[in-house]
């Protein structure tokens, strides 16, 4: 099964902590990059979760992914939900939305 997830940014005005920036255009592209290259590769060293990355888009409405797999979707919400927050950590100001989509 493909399943399709949108991320983000959060639009809320107090998205970030008091005294840093959101994150410009050129830093969400960064972490766009960042987030799906390391989803990319960690499933690549676990192959036997029966699960990969087809495909990953980023433009000015966000990030697109989809990913192929056997798992239920709760699932892999949750692995993708988990790699969104090691990007929440480690880049301050960045808070990205989850979104999961029907896929196409």
């Amino acid at each position: 099964m493909i399943y399709r997830f949108h991320i983000a940014p959060i639009d809320a005005p107090d998205a970030s902590s008091p005294g840093e920036r959101p994150p410009g255009p050129g830093e969400l592209l960064q972490a766009y990059t960042r987030l799906s290259d390391a989803l990319g590769q960690f499933l690549q060293s676990v192959p036997r979760m029966g699960m990969s990355l087809t495909a990953a888009e980023h433009g000015e409405q966000g990030l697109e992914i989809w990913l192929d797999s056997q798992l239920d979707a709760q699932s892999v919400h949750n692995l993708v939900a988990s790699f969104l927050r090691d990007m929440h950590r480690a880049t301050p100001g960045l808070q990205l939305a989850l979104r999961q989509r029907v896929a196409q």
